[in-house]
């Protein structure tokens, strides 16, 4: 994303990219994408911790992390992982829909490329054999799914977690 610019031949005003809109929208873009390659990389990662003699205790991903710090089973941590993941999401479309009628033509192109990040990362992550291959001799040996729904997501409120509360600021 920092060769964007580059890339488009235009440069981006100071003051735009500096907004805290557009630095919330720019956070959002990348949170959204590493905690959806957290979802996509926990079937490899417990796959491959179960059949390690050396396997680690520290888990960092999304998924680990939740269950750890609320106490959860695995089932609560992966619905706690994809709704927060949805709801930054639905964030930075509304955020996005709402900095994009006032924007110049330079920030407009560097939103949507946020945007295409967001959704061709998702659509990398559900077929990439890094994930679905996990240690490079067993094709399919994990599956990662995507779905759609029509059921209203809750993005008017923050998740509680105070350094990313402040994308819920009225700009």
């Amino acid at each position: 994303m920092s060769w964007t610019e580059i890339i488009d031949g235009t440069e981006i005003p100071g003051a735009a990219m500096d907004s805290p809109a557009v630095r919330a929208l720019n956070e959002l873009g990348f949170t959204i994408a590493a905690f959806d390659d957290d979802l996509f990389s926990y079937g490899k990662e417990r796959r491959l911790a179960a059949r390690s003699p050396h396997a680690s205790r520290r888990r960092l991903n999304l998924v680990d992390v939740l269950a750890a710090e609320h106490g959860l089973g695995l089932e609560a941590a992966l619905a706690a992982a994809v709704d927060l993941c949805d709801r930054l999401t639905l964030r930075f479309v509304q955020l996005r829909d709402r900095v994009l009628p006032t924007a110049c033509a330079p920030l407009r192109r560097h939103l949507d490329h946020l945007s295409h990040l967001i959704r061709g990362n998702i659509e990398w992550g559900l077929r990439a054999g890094r994930y679905t291959n996990p240690d490079g001799r067993h094709p399919g040996a994990v599956t990662n799914t995507g779905s759609f729904t029509q059921t209203a997501l809750r993005a008017d409120a923050p998740p509680p977690l105070p350094s990313v509360a402040w994308w819920w600021d009225r700009f």
